[in-house]
């Protein structure tokens, strides 16, 4: 059994950082709200946009433990990579470069958490099932090509859960080997790490050591490793985030229960979008796991193990003296010695042949013993993750990522049935393409073309602005009918220019008050009332004097989707359609048959005489001084 190396690794480090040419487009706002946006301000100080789960505060003169339910809902520890990543780059003198400040920690997270996340699989997947068909699995997930390469407090707990597994993964899969307690301490060490970005990784690690306690001889050995290395390596994992979180705050708080009052006791998750308690089950994995999902659940094979060779017959031909049967004279004697001690060596043989054929069953057995016990485990593991994620109302596809390696291990040897064992050759060739294609085009629409709108708008507004030399600060505003629907300051960045943005509020302390409106509802409702407010429109109209104080107020920039454009009417203000790009597809023409939305309102892609795309834009509207 030969286990993966730093060739395979390098390897996967070219392949994730080739993936991140893929993906091009808006996933979340936490990938940049929560991750580019706090390391930016930390290490950039200013512009800074820091969202609510930063800024939110205790009352004072409360313990600890008060403080810091009331207090911050973000860790620090998740943002650390991205810090230390600018750094980099201050000291390299690349730090007033767009690109490697917007893009660069993609890159940066393709080396540290994806690579790091798709070795795990394989280092587990040559352990469980002693081939690399686990990685494969996960080298073609949409989803992992999709979302573990951004910048994600997800993708990081994903990572952290898949090199625990590798760490322990001979015990969990049922084979004691050397070193287990040094390992098993590193790997809750780095669940304790996980537990301080997101709470919810106790729902995995949990039921990981209970399974490793369980597999220990006596009572005593089982609490004791619950106790060592579970609980005091995982508190110590803790500590380390608490410090890093003390650091960057300037106050001691735990930042994991923030997080966890917001969103369990207060419940104030559901305020941004809830789902039924099977969603996860129903529409979450069946997603997040593409085509992997189908082959465990329904898929007939054996359980292919690393399985010992049989031993080689030996050579059991007769080498002895024949008898002589030719008439002439012979010690019969001595003949008769000669047949028994070849009867006793063909005799020998045959034991020896059958104890080794006895040790290859017993091997086999055994194998195929941990085998299901593995494949038990990870069920385990994944099956209660789901459950515990279930309780709370507010439900994302990323936020069930860390189980997707579970499911690539699970996947394992069907994957290997179908491209070896499945049918004839050209059969398996089309089975592989029915694997590959569906995911690889699943990527090519979702990364490249699907919300992508977000990622390139910033970069229209920089490239304009820095063409007026004779301005130096720039305002933006975006109308977006949501918050945080664009990245913001780490994809504006240039050391010639800066820029004032207004984003819609849409913070938890208006949603969770009936008796407010929050901003983004009070746009999406009446749009051009929002817009005449805002910029005191309908006051400057019923005016004579042309100089008023709207003037003021308009920004050089406003970003809106399409189906906002109309009712805006902007060009009142004087600004124009500087720039637009696709962002949501809507409806399809082909052939004459219609499907989805096809109103006018929406812009119209025609590929082929027979194929119209109509897709929703976003759209930078600008000033007179900034060419269309």
């Amino acid at each position: 059994m030969r286990l993966p190396g730093w060739p395979l690794f390098l390897f996967l480090c070219v392949f994730r950082i080739l993936n991140v040419s893929l993906v091009q487009s808006y996933f979340d706002p936490d990938e940049f709200w929560q991750t580019l946006e706090p390391a930016y301000c930390t290490v950039f100080q200013s512009p800074c946009a820091w969202t609510w789960e930063w800024t939110r505060r205790p009352a004072s003169g409360i313990n600890l433990l008060e403080s810091s339910l009331w207090g911050p809902a973000r860790s620090f520890v998740s943002v650390v990579p991205t810090i230390v990543f600018y750094r980099i780059l201050q000291v390299l003198g690349l730090h007033e470069s767009h690109y490697w400040i917007s893009r660069g920690p993609m890159i940066w997270n393709a080396l540290l958490v994806a690579a790091p996340t798709d070795w795990a699989i394989a280092y587990s997947g040559v352990w469980l099932w002693g081939n690399y068909w686990a990685l494969l699995a996960s080298l073609i997930s949409w989803f992992q090509a999709y979302s573990l390469i951004r910048t994600f407090a997800n993708s990081q707990e994903t990572m952290l859960l898949s090199v625990a597994v590798a760490l322990v993964c001979p015990e969990l899969f049922g084979k004691t080997v050397e070193g287990f307690q040094r390992r098993s301490s590193l790997a809750f060490l780095l669940g304790g790490l996980s537990v301080a970005i997101r709470f919810t990784s106790l729902a995995a690690f949990v039921p990981l050591g209970v399974l490793l306690a369980l597999q220990q001889n006596t009572f005593q050995s089982k609490i004791t490793y619950l106790i060592m290395p579970c609980a005091l390596w995982g508190l110590l994992g803790l500590l380390v985030g608490l410090v890093i979180d003390r650091w960057f705050y300037g106050f001691w708080t735990i930042p994991f229960l923030g997080n966890f009052h917001f969103n369990v006791i207060l419940d104030h998750a559901s305020l941004y979008g809830s789902h039924p308690w099977h969603w996860y089950f129903t529409v979450g994995l069946p997603v997040v796991a593409g085509l992997l999902l189908p082959m465990i659940l329904f898929m007939k094979t054996g359980v292919p193990s690393i399985r010992p060779s049989a031993p080689s017959p030996r050579n059991t031909t007769n080498t002895a003296e024949p008898v002589n049967t030719e008439g002439y004279p012979v010690d019969t004697l001595k003949e008769l010695e000669k047949l028994h001690e070849q009867l006793e060596r063909e005799k020998q043989e045959v034991e020896e042949r059958l104890r080794s054929l006895e040790a290859h069953r017993i091997m086999v057995q055994n194998a195929d013993s941990r085998q299901r016990m593995a494949v038990r485990s990870l069920w385990i593991i994944m099956l209660s993750y789901l459950a515990i994620m279930s309780l709370n109302d507010h439900k994302e596809f990323r936020y069930i990522h860390p189980v997707l390696p579970l499911v690539c291990l699970l996947s394992a040897p069907y994957i290997q049935q179908l491209v070896v064992d499945f049918g004839s050759r050209s059969i398996r060739q089309w089975a592989i393409l029915l694997l590959v294609i569906p995911n690889l085009l699943a990527v090519l629409y979702l990364g490249r073309f699907h919300q992508s709108g977000p990622i390139h708008v910033n970069k229209a507004i920089l490239e304009a602005a820095l063409k007026v030399p004779s301005q130096t600060l720039f305002s933006i505003h975006y109308l977006t009918g949501a918050c945080h629907s664009t990245p913001l300051y780490s994809y504006l960045h240039s050391p010639h220019v800066q820029f004032d943005t207004w984003t819609l509020d849409c913070s938890p302390s208006c949603r969770a008050d009936p008796s407010q409106i929050c901003e983004y509802e009070r746009f999406d409702r009446d749009p051009e009332a929002f817009v005449d407010e805002a910029y005191q429109l309908t006051a400057c109209q019923m005016r004579e004097d042309e100089t008023c104080e709207k003037v003021d107020k308009i920004p050089d920039f406003i970003v809106t989707f399409t189906r906002y454009a109309e009712d805006l009417h902007l060009s009142s203000l004087g600004l124009h359609a500087m720039a637009q790009f696709p962002h949501h597809l809507k409806g399809v023409e082909l052939a004459g048959w219609t499907f989805g939305d096809t109103e006018p309102k929406w812009a119209r892609y025609s590929l082929t005489s027979w194929l119209q795309l109509s897709v929703e834009e976003m759209v930078v509207y600008a000033g007179g001084k900034f060419a269309s």
